[in-house]
């Protein structure tokens, strides 16, 4: 079967321009925050944890963001080193 082929007559609801009242794609927010346990905002238990709540990074967060910040710092240094390098080179052809 070749994409040129005719397999008949397109049924309206699937040619182009057609929009459905709503979006078959998309579920129903409300029932979808039911099935997951979310209740509306002011309707949470007094003792819900908050989700704005600021608390501090962990020690073990704030030690792998300094590692991977330093592995940046040291990366750059070294690329830019080893491109000078090979500048210089050439430049004393």
């Amino acid at each position: 079967m070749s994409t040129t082929e005719s397999n008949g007559p397109i049924p309206a609801e699937q040619q182009a321009g057609h929009q459905p009242d709503h979006d078959a794609d998309k579920p129903d927010m409300d029932a979808f925050a039911e099935k997951l346990g979310i209740v509306p905002e002011g309707e949470e238990p007094d003792d819900a944890p908050s989700v704005t709540t600021d608390r501090p990074a962990s020690p073990t967060f704030a030690a792998i963001r300094a590692r991977q910040r330093n592995f940046v710092i040291v990366s750059t240094v070294v690329v830019v080193g080893i491109t000078l390098a090979g500048l210089r080179r050439l430049k004393r052809r």
